[in-house]
């Protein structure tokens, strides 16, 4: 799981140092799982965000729409729970009152797929990162209305992480 982007590169495409990171670690069988930023922006000009062989995720509120600040575009394979500024999701932390905090972003989208997918690896330890990434955007739920955003330019990819359907899919016979 990688939230987070590399800011010090222009905002050009997939860095080729990244994407020559991403390749080793998939040959290897990882599956690389990226939030897509929170610049409300096309993901496809970030790195990892935008390169070859990374499932890119990007937020959805709580009815299942984009938050404004959720970058979108071809890049983006998935969505996944992130919250809206003022409504994050609800995790446990050092730093907050009551040992609790609510940020948001698609920092915390990411996680929810990336635990989703290694359950996946978990029950079937044979599937590639490239099965996984199938089986998680083939298994999606459709968004709302049929798109995550009113501007059918603002894709979020297949629809919202569907965990159920995922690992029922994984466990059906074949």
């Amino acid at each position: 799981n990688l939230s987070l982007y590399a800011d010090f590169i222009p905002l050009t495409g997939c860095d080729p140092r990244i994407q020559a990171a991403v390749d080793a670690v998939t040959a290897r069988g990882a599956l690389v799982v990226a939030g897509a930023a929170n610049d409300g922006a096309d993901a496809s000009g970030y790195s990892p965000a935008g390169c070859r062989n990374v499932l890119t995720v990007t937020s959805v509120s709580e009815g299942g729409q984009r938050p404004g600040y959720a970058n979108w575009g071809r890049a983006v394979a998935l969505a996944a729970p992130g919250g809206e500024r003022g409504r994050g999701i609800l995790a446990s932390s050092l730093s907050g009152p009551g040992g609790e905090r609510t940020p948001d972003g698609t920092s915390l989208a990411a996680p929810h797929v990336s635990g989703v997918a290694s359950l996946l690896f978990g029950l079937k330890p044979t599937l590639t990162p490239a099965q996984v990434r199938e089986v998680l955007t083939r298994t999606a739920t459709p968004f709302p209305g049929g798109r995550c955003d009113p501007d059918p330019q603002r894709q979020c990819g297949a629809g919202l992480l569907n965990a159920e359907a995922a690992v029922r899919s994984v466990l059906a016979p074949t």
